[in-house]
């Protein structure tokens, strides 16, 4: 998956030292993630995905992810299963 953001190129190195120095941070780690949703499906499924890329660093990742009154398709998203990093 790409960057969520262009890296200028003086700090490139810099940037992926700090990104192995994170995954070696989270090897032992267990995280817990939550949030709160509504009427956002176009982007959900694709959030939930990058949240779930985060299983490959860590020990353990959960997350419970709450939807309350939607008038979009975001339940039937929350249904959906998702591919793990694992």
């Amino acid at each position: 998956m790409k960057p969520l953001f262009t890296i200028i190129p003086e700090f490139k190195q810099h940037y992926h030292d700090m990104i192995e120095a994170g995954h070696k941070h989270l090897k032992n780690k267990s995280i817990f993630i939550t949030g709160l949703v509504r009427n956002c499906e176009a982007i959900l499924y694709q959030n939930i995905e990058r949240l779930s890329l985060l299983e490959q660093y860590c020990k353990r990742l959960d997350y419970f992810i709450y939807e309350n009154d939607s008038r979009d398709q975001t339940p039937e998203v929350l249904q959906k299963p998702i591919v793990t990093g694992k």
